[in-house]
């Protein structure tokens, strides 16, 4: 289970380890909103993102990330000296599900600017490539993986946004089973994070 920039990310890369290294092995990547059920209920093996806090769910951090502005290739945040300003002026794709940065965003960015909420980080990416003026604030992670081929390219943000740290959790009962623990284990390596688990 994975939100669509994590999939974006990440699904290409798993599919190939795991295609070399057990070719038996098919590949489902899930999108649930509702993590915590998604590992209960068995419908996903793994939750890859934001650490659900339970006490019956296992995390283990993979890599952290961080936030940036995006807009096309020749935007004016690419040129301009004043940043701030340049994003005033701009359209902003938001991403709607994304509650935790909305408020700190309308901080920085005056009521009157216009916006456009969307519903995953793909979809904002694809509408500020289509257009002139729009720049959303997406993850890192997702911008070196597709920037390039959507003529995008990433602005540090002139003010601070909370990191991101991306894990990959479980459901308790799995936790010694061989197979998810090689599961585990491969995306580990991926990733190339230290073994950092909590309980």
């Amino acid at each position: 289970s994975a939100d669509d920039a994590l999939t974006a990310v990440l699904a290409c890369a798993v599919d190939d380890d795991l295609s070399a290294h057990s070719p038996g092995i098919t590949v489902r990547f899930i999108t649930d909103d509702d993590h915590d059920r998604a590992l209960d209920t068995g419908a996903a093996d793994l939750d890859l993102g934001i650490a659900p806090d339970r006490v019956h769910i296992r995390t283990e951090v993979l890599f952290d990330d961080h936030y940036v502005v995006v807009g096309p290739v020749t935007h004016r945040i690419h040129t301009t000296r004043s940043l701030e300003v340049a994003l005033r002026r701009s359209t902003h794709v938001i991403v709607a599900r994304n509650q935790l940065l909305r408020p700190i965003l309308s901080a920085h960015f005056p009521p009157t600017a216009r916006s456009i909420d969307v519903p995953s980080y793909l979809a904002a990416a694809h509408l500020v490539a289509a257009s002139a003026d729009a720049v959303a604030v997406l993850p890192s992670a997702l911008v070196e993986r597709i920037g390039r081929p959507l003529s995008l390219r990433a602005r540090p943000l002139p003010f601070d946004l909370p990191g991101l740290t991306v894990s990959q959790s479980w459901h308790l009962r799995q936790d010694r089973d061989p197979a998810h623990r090689w599961l585990r284990s491969r995306l580990r390596l991926l990733t190339s994070a230290p073994v950092t688990t909590r309980a």
